[in-house]
């Protein structure tokens, strides 16, 4: 449509205005940001390939923790066949597994712990243990704890330790 004077109408010539300035600075609108602010397709295609890594590195994560939970099992295992040799009787077991390694928490029953070089023979025995699985590029750490009725459960639960059962009444503690 042509106005008074024989040009384009203003509504054309804005339309073909804002198509040449685009054209000219796609790059500049599409990749750099605009006062602080990226445009929502970049916005959108960041966050799809984001959710795409996000997606492999949570597998990676999944992997390791499966990973370090069944290795757990097998140093539960070792630290239990180091008690049984040595006579030392356990009454519940806790178990912190992470990406970055293993804490397991033994919880003896009291006359067991009183005895200071038992306690001592399995420490050094749980240091060997501990050097051997650390190789696996895993961090192992075994700790021993006197049983009582005073061993708040609820506080071990809060500071990590995502398993716990009891061996005196053959159940889960959570």
């Amino acid at each position: 449509m042509l106005n008074n004077m024989g040009n384009l109408s203003a509504q054309d010539q804005i339309s073909e205005t804002i198509i040449n300035w685009a054209a000219t600075r796609l790059d500049e609108i599409v990749f750099e940001p605009k006062d602080g602010f990226y445009s929502f397709n970049i916005v959108v295609d960041a966050y799809e390939k984001g959710a795409e890594e996000l997606h492999k590195i949570k597998q990676t994560y999944r992997e390791k923790y499966f990973h370090n939970a069944k290795l757990s099992t097998v140093v539960v295992k070792d630290a239990f066949e180091i008690l049984g040799s040595s006579n030392v009787k356990y009454n519940k077991l806790f178990i912190n597994t992470s990406i970055d390694g293993t804490h397991v928490l033994i919880v003896l029953d009291n006359a067991s712990y009183q005895c200071d070089q038992t306690i001592d023979l399995i420490y050094n025995k749980f240091a060997d243990l501990q050097v051997r699985y650390f190789h696996e590029e895993q961090n192992i750490k075994i700790g021993l704890m006197c049983d009582s009725d005073k061993l708040d459960v609820n506080s071990i639960k809060e500071d990590g330790f995502g398993f716990g059962y009891d061996f005196i009444n053959i159940e889960s503690i959570f």
